[in-house]
């Protein structure tokens, strides 16, 4: 299954918009966790993710991605 950077920031709306470690995220697209971190970094470096925490790496949408993604989350 192909999975889009757009699809694969929606997981976090599955989590609330809370912090999502990046190995659950990949488990939950169903992509390698190399993948998952390439997307990641991506997202982030368009500052529509922001990491939360180095160890474990956690990342959580920022306000932009819920703007810029037309998400369904509230703050």
């Amino acid at each position: 299954m192909q999975v889009s950077k757009r699809n694969f920031a929606r997981i976090f709306v599955r989590f609330g918009g809370f912090p999502l470690p990046y190995c659950d995220a990949s488990a939950h697209a169903e992509v390698s966790t190399q993948t998952a971190r390439k997307y990641l970094k991506d997202l982030e470096e368009r500052g529509l993710v922001a990491v939360v925490s180095k160890r474990p790496l956690k990342f959580t949408l920022s306000d932009a991605a819920v703007k810029d993604l037309e998400l369904p989350i509230t703050t």
